[in-house]
C-alpha cells in the first residue's frame, strides 16, 4: 500500500500549496535570475557561501513573506534567525518570516529588536483547515498578529528622524541657522554614502590609509575637519563629486590634495559656524551609536540600521523633509511629497509592461524631485538588458544605461543631489563586481547629462516656478522617450484674486493669472498640434492647477506611441461640467488612455500618508485614440488591515474596459464603478433618463429670474456688506435641535446683526426677500451621514438662512406645498442620498458635504402630472418626516423610486452600495465586519433564489450552503460556500483549496469560483467582510454562474 511522504520529502512548491503560498522567488542560491534582483542583498555572495534564505513570497509586488526551509542547508538556528530577522527589518517591507519545519510553518515578526530567545507569534499546523488561507491572510492585513509590524515606511521614519535632529540643530525652521540647509544635506548625504559603503564591504578596513590616513578606523571617517576632508577628497577622486558638492567644482576630481585643501578649508568654516558638534552628528551616522550613556549617543542612534539591506528608494522619502526644511515655501506651492515605493513601483512595472524593446527604453522623468522613479527604472533597465542579452550586466553596460536612457527634471537643488546619489548607490548596487572601488568610477557628471535643473532664474513674484514647464527646456528633449513617468506638482496656484471654476469675472491680473495663460497655452498647443483646433480653441487649463499642464508636456517629450504614467490627483477625471469636464475630455480626444487606477478611497491612508487629495494612476499611449477607444480601470478600496500596512489591492477580475466615448457621455461612471458595480452603472442610467428633466432646468421654468433659490446669507468679514429693507426684521433660522436648547423665540436678523440708523441689516450679496418667503425649504450643505438628523427643513414662515443652507421658496408656484414637499422628501431619499455619491465632486471623495449644483442635476418629476394619490402621500410623508426623520424612511423609499419609474431591485442596489461605499467613515464601520451565519444568510436566500430557475427547467434544485470545513468561529479572510445540485456535495480537498488560492493570490480578486471534480458544483469564495455579501452581491455572483458556470453543476451551459 502507497504511502504519503513526509512532507519535508515533498517539493518546496507542494510543502509551500498547504499554507496558500503559490509563487516564490528563490534566494537560495547565486543571483541567476532577472526577478531576483529586488533582492540582491539577501542572495548568497559566494557558492560556497550557506545562504540566509530559502524564498520570498510576494503578493502584487510587495514582499510578505520570507521563508526558511528547515530541510535545506539555510541556517535556521535560534541566533541566525534573530539576526536574518534584523537584516530584514531594514528592507522596510511589510513582511513576516516564516520557517518551514515538518508539518508546520513558524511565523515570526521582522523587526531590529529580535533576540534569539524569541518564540514564534503563530505556528500553522500543516493539516489545519485555515492553512491554505494563511498567505491570503498576510496579503488582506488580516493576520492576527498584524499589529506587530513597522510598516513599510519603518526604516524612512527612522532615517528621517535622525536627520531631522541634525537639520533642526543646524538649520533652524525660521531659516537663521548657523548652516545653509543645502550644506547640510551634502555633509549628511557624503556621510550616508560612505555608511552604504562600508556596510556593502566595498571599502575595506585594509584600504583605511588610502582613503583617511587620520582615521582609526573606517567609521572614523567624518569624525573631525581633517579627517571629513581627506574622506571627501578621495570619495570625489574614486566615484564623482557632482552629486553632493561643497567646495568648487572647478577644480579637478582626480587632483586630490587640492580638493582636500578646499575641503579643509570647508570643514573648518563650518567647525567655527557651528561648532564640532556637526561633526559629532556625521560620525554618529558612521558609527551607528547606541544609546550608552554618553549625553551625544543617547541622542544619535544610528545603530539599528545596515546599509547593506537598506532600499535606495528609503532617500526620496528623505526629501520630503529636507526640502520643506530648505526652502518650505516653494515646497508647499510645487506639491513636494515623497512618492511611495510601492505606487512608484506598480507605475514602473506597468510602464514597462507596455513597452516593446523593453532593454533599450529611454525614461524621462520630468518632475524627478529625489528619483524614486528614475531609480526603479534603472533598475528595471538593468533587469530587462540581462534578459534581453542572457548575461548579467557588467560595470560598462550599467554605467550605459544611467547615463543614454534615464533623463530627470526638477527645479529643486536638494531634490537633484538627492536623485544623484540614489542613482549613484543604484548603480554600485547593481554592479556584479563593486571591487575594487576604483573600479566604479564614473566617467562624468551626472548634471547637464542626466539630471537638469530649470526654473533657477524666475521671477521672485511667481510663487510658482515653470521649472520644466519653462522655455529653458531645449526642444532636443521632443520626441525622445520611450517612457515619460513621475507625480508632477498638484497644489492649485493660489493668490488673493483667485478664479473659481467657470467665472468670467474678469479681474486685475495676478502673477498666478498670468501662470495659468502659460498653462493653458501649453494645453492649446498639444491639441492644435494633434488637429485638434476646436478643443484647443475653447481649452482653458482649469482652477490654476499645475498637473494637467505637465500631461501635456509629456505629450510632447514622448515619442510617438510611448508609454506615459504619472501620478495625477483625482480631480483629473472628477468633475462632470464645468473647465475641469472639458480638460478631461481634451485628454482623452488627444491621447490614448490605456488604464486609469482611482485611488481617492485610498486617502489619509498609510499607502500615502499625510496626502489628502484624492490620486490617481494614469496610464496612456502617446497618439490619438480610435473612435472605439476603450481603457481599463480600477479602484482599489479602503481595506484598513491592509492599508494600515502601506499597500493596497488592485481586483484584476472587476478591471474591465470602458470605451472613452462612453466615458465621456456619462461621466458620472468612472465613480458609479468605484463605489459599486455593473448594476450601479444600469440604475444611474435609468435614473438619468427619468423623467426628461432635473431640478434646476424645472426650477428655471417658474422662477425666470432665478431669485426663489440660492445660499442663504454670508457675513464674511472680508466680503463687501449690502444693507437692504428686508433682513431686519427676519426670524434668524436654526436647526430644531438649537432651537430647543436656546431661546423660545429665535432671534430676529437685526437682533442678532444689528442695524444702521435707517434701520436696515446687511449681509454679502443679500439678494431679494423672495429667496426666503414661504412655502420654503432650508437643506444643509452638510447633512452629515447620521440618519437620526434632519436632511431639510421645511418652513411656513419667512426666515433668514446662512450660507450654510441652500433655500428653495416656493411661493408663487401654482402647487406650492406639492413642489416644497416634494423637494423636502427628495432631501431625505436614499435616492439623493446615491445620486449625490454617485455625482458628488466632494461625497464620497474628501466629505459629507454636497454642493448645490449637484442636488439641482437630480432628475425631477414633473409636479402638474403628479396624480391626487401622490400629493396626499407627499403630504403624510412630509408631515411624518418632519416629526420622525428616521421612522418613515422605508416608506419613503417606496414612494420615490417608483415615480422614476424604479423597482425594488433598484432600491436594493442603492441601499447596498451606500452601506458598502461607507467603510471609511465611522457610520459604514459595518462594512468591514466579518460575517455571521445570520448576516450571511440573506445572501444565500438570494442566489439560491436567483439560480433555482434554472435549475427547475433542469428538473434540479438548487442547494446553496456553506462550505462544512469552516467551524463556527471562522475569522479567516475569506468564506466559503457551495452551490450544487439538491443531493450533491462539493468536495474541498487539498488541490481544489490551492486552485483557490492560487486564484487569490494572482488576481487580486474580492470572489473565487473553483470547479469541483466531475461536475459536482461549485466552490466559491468571498472575502469575510459583510460589503461583499449583499443582495446585489449575490445577484451579480448567480448572474456569473448563469453565464459561464452552470455546467460546474452538471446543467447545460446557459447561452
Amino acid at each position: 500500500m502507497a504511502t504519503t511522504p513526509p512532507s519535508s520529502a515533498q517539493p518546496l512548491a507542494d510543502r509551500l500549496a498547504h499554507y496558500g503560498v503559490t509563487s516564490v522567488i528563490r534566494l537560495d542560491e547565486r543571483l541567476t535570475s532577472a526577478e531576483q534582483l529586488d533582492y540582491l542583498d539577501l542572495l548568497p555572495k559566494q557558492s560556497n557561501h550557506a545562504p540566509a534564505l530559502t524564498a520570498v513570497a510576494e503578493h502584487q509586488g510587495a514582499a510578505l513573506l520570507y521563508l526558511v526551509d528547515t530541510s535545506s542547508n539555510v541556517k535556521s538556528d535560534a541566533v541566525s534567525l534573530a539576526t536574518l530577522r534584523k537584516q530584514l527589518a531594514n528592507r522596510s517591507d511589510p513582511a513576516w518570516l516564516g520557517v518551514l519545519r515538518l508539518g508546520s510553518l513558524e511565523v515570526f515578526p521582522i523587526g531590529f529588536h529580535e533576540a534569539a530567545d524569541s518564540v514564534a507569534v503563530k505556528i500553522v499546523e500543516e493539516q489545519s483547515p485555515a492553512a491554505p488561507l494563511f498567505f491570503q491572510s498576510l496579503a488582506h492585513g488580516t493576520f492576527e498578529e498584524n499589529h506587530r509590524l513597522g510598516g513599510t515606511d519603518y526604516v524612512f521614519k527612522k532615517i528621517f528622524d535622525l536627520l531631522t535632529r541634525m537639520t533642526t540643530e543646524f538649520v533652524p525652521a525660521n531659516g537663521k541657522g548657523k548652516l545653509d540647509a543645502l550644506e547640510v544635506l551634502s555633509m549628511a548625504g557624503r556621510a550616508l554614502f560612505f555608511r552604504f559603503l562600508v556596510d556593502r564591504r566595498i571599502v575595506l578596513e585594509s584600504e583605511r590609509d588610502q582613503i583617511c590616513p587620520a582615521a582609526s578606523e573606517l567609521k572614523d571617517a567624518f569624525s573631525s575637519a581633517d579627517k571629513a576632508a581627506q574622506t571627501s577628497a578621495w570619495l570625489d577622486a574614486t566615484f564623482n563629486g557632482d552629486f553632493l558638492p561643497l567646495v568648487d567644482e572647478s577644480i579637478p576630481a582626480n587632483n586630490r590634495d587640492a580638493r582636500e585643501t578646499e575641503y579643509l578649508r570647508f570643514f573648518r568654516r563650518t567647525e567655527r559656524l557651528a561648532g564640532k558638534r556637526v561633526f559629532d552628528h556625521l560620525h554618529a551616522i558612521l558609527r551607528g551609536w547606541r544609546a550608552t550613556g554618553d549625553a551625544v549617543q543617547t541622542e544619535l542612534d544610528w545603530g539599528d540600521l545596515d546599509f547593506a539591506h537598506i532600499p535606495v528608494g528609503v532617500l526620496s522619502q528623505v526629501y520630503e523633509s529636507f526640502s520643506h526644511r530648505a526652502d518650505p515655501r516653494t515646497a508647499r506651492d510645487t506639491s513636494v511629497h515623497y512618492t511611495p515605493r510601492m505606487i512608484a513601483g506598480l507605475m514602473v512595472d506597468q510602464a514597462f509592461a507596455a513597452t516593446k524593446y523593453k532593454a533599450s527604453t529611454r525614461v524621462l522623468d520630468s518632475s524627478c524631485g529625489a528619483g524614486i522613479f528614475l531609480v526603479l527604472a534603472f533598475r528595471r533597465l538593468v533587469r530587462e538588458h540581462w534578459i534581453a542579452h542572457n548575461e548579467r550586466p557588467k560595470t560598462a553596460v550599467i554605467q550605459s544605461i544611467l547615463y543614454n536612457q534615464l533623463r530627470g527634471f526638477d527645479i529643486s537643488e536638494p531634490a537633484l543631489r538627492l536623485a544623484a546619489l540614489a542613482l549613484y548607490i543604484t548603480a554600485i548596487e547593481l554592479n556584479a563586481s563593486p571591487r575594487p572601488p576604483q573600479a566604479l568610477k564614473f566617467p562624468r557628471n551626472l548634471r547637464g547629462e542626466v539630471l537638469y535643473r530649470f526654473g533657477v532664474g524666475g521671477s521672485e513674484e511667481t510663487t510658482f516656478p515653470l521649472g520644466s514647464l519653462g522655455p529653458e527646456v531645449p526642444q532636443d528633449f521632443d520626441n525622445s522617450f520611450d517612457i515619460v513617468i513621475g507625480n508632477p506638482p498638484w497644489t492649485r496656484l493660489r493668490d488673493s484674486k483667485d478664479d473659481l471654476d467657470n467665472s468670467d469675472e474678469e479681474n486685475k491680473k495676478s502673477p498666478t493669472d498670468e501662470l495659468n495663460k502659460t498653462f493653458t497655452a501649453i494645453g492649446q498647443r498639444v491639441l492644435a498640434s494633434r488637429g485638434l483646433e476646436d478643443l484647443a480653441a475653447g481649452y482653458r487649463n482649469p482652477d490654476k492647477n499645475p498637473d494637467l499642464p505637465f500631461l501635456w508636456r509629456a505629450m510632447e517629450w514622448a515619442k510617438e506611441g510611448a508609454v506615459i504614467a504619472l501620478v495625477m490627483p483625482a480631480r483629473l477625471f472628477g468633475r462632470i461640467s464645468g473647465r475641469g469636464f472639458e480638460a478631461w475630455r481634451a485628454v482623452l480626444r488627444s491621447v490614448e488612455v490605456t488604464g486609469l487606477i482611482n485611488g481617492a478611497d485610498l486617502r489619509w491612508s498609510a499607502v500615502w500618508k499625510d496626502v489628502k487629495i484624492p490620486f490617481c494612476l494614469f496610464f496612456a499611449r502617446n497618439r490619438a485614440p480610435g473612435p472605439d477607444h476603450r481603457f481599463y480601470y480600477a479602484a482599489p478600496i479602503n481595506e484598513p488591515e491592509m492599508n494600515g500596512c502601506g499597500r493596497f489591492r488592485i481586483d484584476y477580475d472587476a478591471a474591465q474596459p470602458l470605451s472613452t466615448a462612453r466615458v465621456e457621455k456619462q461621466p458620472w461612471i468612472l465613480k458609479a464603478l468605484a463605489f459599486g458595480t455593473w448594476l450601479d452603472v444600469e440604475l444611474m442610467e435609468a435614473l438619468s433618463t427619468a423623467g426628461g428633466q432635473t431640478l434646476e432646468s424645472f426650477w428655471a421654468a417658474w422662477d425666470r429670474r432665478g431669485v426663489k433659490t440660492g445660499k442663504g446669507y454670508d457675513r464674511s468679514p472680508q466680503l463687501t456688506q449690502k444693507f437692504v429693507d428686508f433682513l431686519g426684521d427676519l426670524p434668524v433660522f436654526a436647526p430644531h435641535s438649537q432651537t430647543l436648547l436656546g431661546e423660545a423665540q429665535p432671534k430676529t436678523y437685526g437682533e442678532m446683526f444689528g442695524r444702521n440708523s435707517e434701520g436696515r441689516s446687511s449681509a454679502y450679496w443679500p439678494k431679494t426677500k423672495d429667496l426666503f418667503q414661504p412655502p420654503l425649504v432650508v437643506i444643509p450643505q452638510s447633512p452629515g451621514d447620521q440618519n437620526s438628523r434632519p436632511r431639510a427643513y421645511i418652513l411656513d414662515h419667512p426666515v433668514a438662512f446662512s450660507q450654510s443652507y441652500y433655500g428653495y421658496s416656493c411661493a408663487g408656484h401654482p402647487q406650492a406645498d406639492t413642489l416644497a414637499g416634494l423637494i423636502y422628501l427628495l432631501a431625505h431619499s436614499t435616492l439623493f442620498d446615491y445620486f449625490c455619491l454617485m455625482t458628488s465632486i466632494r461625497s464620497g471623495f474628501d466629505r459629507q458635504t454636497f454642493n448645490k449644483k449637484e442636488f439641482d442635476a437630480l432628475p425631477f418629476p414633473d409636479v402638474a402630472d403628479l396624480s391626487e394619490r401622490d400629493k396626499a402621500t407627499i403630504r403624510s410623508l412630509t408631515q411624518r418626516l418632519q416629526i420622525d426623520s428616521v421612522g418613515p424612511r422605508a416608506d419613503l423609499n417606496k414612494f420615490i423610486f417608483p415615480l422614476y419609474g424604479l423597482n425594488p431591485d433598484a432600491v436594493q442596489v442603492a441601499e447596498d452600495t451606500l452601506f458598502s461605499a461607507a467603510a471609511y467613515r465611522k457610520a459604514g464601520r459595518a462594512a468591514l465586519e466579518r460575517t455571521t451565519v445570520e448576516t450571511r444568510k440573506p445572501f444565500l436566500d438570494a442566489l439560491r433564489s436567483e439560480l433555482e430557475p434554472y435549475f427547475d427547467v433542469c428538473a434540479e434544485h438548487a442547494a446553496v450552503s456553506e462550505a462544512a470545513f469552516q467551524p463556527a468561529d471562522w475569522r479567516e479572510s475569506w468564506f466559503f460556500i457551495s452551490v450544487a445540485r439538491e443531493g450533491h456535495s462539493v468536495p474541498v480537498n487539498p488541490a481544489l483549496m490551492r486552485e483557490a488560492m492560487d486564484a487569490a493570490n494572482q488576481r487580486g480578486c474580492s470572489r473565487i469560483m473553483v470547479h469541483a471534480p466531475g461536475k459536482r458544483g461549485l466552490l466559491v469564495g468571498l472575502l469575510n467582510q459583510r460589503r461583499w455579501w449583499t443582495i446585489t452581491r449575490a445577484r451579480l455572483c448567480a448572474q456569473h454562474i448563469i453565464r459561464e458556470r452552470l455546467g460546474s453543476c452538471g446543467l447545460p451551459e446557459h447561452s
